[in-house]
């Protein structure tokens, strides 16, 4: 039973509840009664929000959370949020340009890959390949000085043929997969913490895959190689 569907039937008395995490997969959702739902929870303190299905735009208005959460939940310091959205305006970002989200550190960025409206660094991917490129500073309200966190949080590097650039390195993998046999550039990523190796290609000798192991990942201990 989807109690959204129901929200406006029901009266909820106020709840103590200081942190609430809610992950959402309902395509009839409405802004309308989602705010019905959260309403009795007066004393948040914390709130997560994932929400799976594409929903209408007054998800991604920065100016009505903002008159919401000072309505009701004074108490709140933690806001933390993952929509799915196919496309955004840049308008949408830059909304959350405002003093209100800027100075609580609630920043956003929209991924069009991942097709996701998310708060960073919290929900910022931790899977990336060497072919996509970090988010940009139109896209993310997080100061250009900090950017290094989309880097930072990726523990799970494909390498594939095709190479963008990038600003910095990966500093934290710890899965590496190899698509393209001629690729291996250690300029992208520092390698050396890499616990699990996967390599999919046959154009690879097993010679070659020792020697980079020995000489440059020292903690790999998983191999898995996929010859076809």
């Amino acid at each position: 039973v989807n109690i959204f569907a129901y929200i406006h039937q029901i009266q909820i008395t106020p709840v103590d509840l200081v942190s609430l995490s809610l992950t959402i997969n309902a395509p009839e959702l409405t802004n309308n009664h989602f705010e019905l739902f959260l309403t009795p929870f007066k004393r948040l303190q914390q709130l997560e929000l994932i929400i799976e299905t594409y929903v209408d735009y007054e998800f991604f208005n920065a100016n009505q959370w903002e008159k919401f959460i000072v309505e009701h939940f004074p108490k709140l310091t933690t806001f933390n949020f993952k929509f799915s959205a196919s496309f955004i305006e840049r308008e949408i970002i830059d909304r959350f340009r405002s003093p209100f989200w800027l100075n609580k550190h609630w920043f956003v960025a929209f991924d069009p890959h991942s097709q996701t409206l998310f708060t960073v660094p919290h929900f910022a991917s931790t899977k990336t390949s060497s072919s996509i490129t970090s988010v940009s500073s139109d896209w993310t309200t997080l100061p250009l000085e900090q950017h290094i966190i989309f880097y930072d949080r990726v523990n799970q590097l494909r390498y594939e043929l095709d190479q963008s650039e990038h600003l910095y390195r990966y500093n934290h993998v710890k899965e590496l997969i190899f698509d393209d046999p001629y690729m291996y550039d250690n300029n992208i990523a520092d390698v050396s913490k890499v616990e699990s190796l996967i390599i999919n290609t046959s154009d690879w000798t097993l010679d070659k895959i020792v020697t980079l192991i020995k000489t440059a990942m020292p903690c790999v201990n998983y191999l898995r190689l996929n010859c076809t």
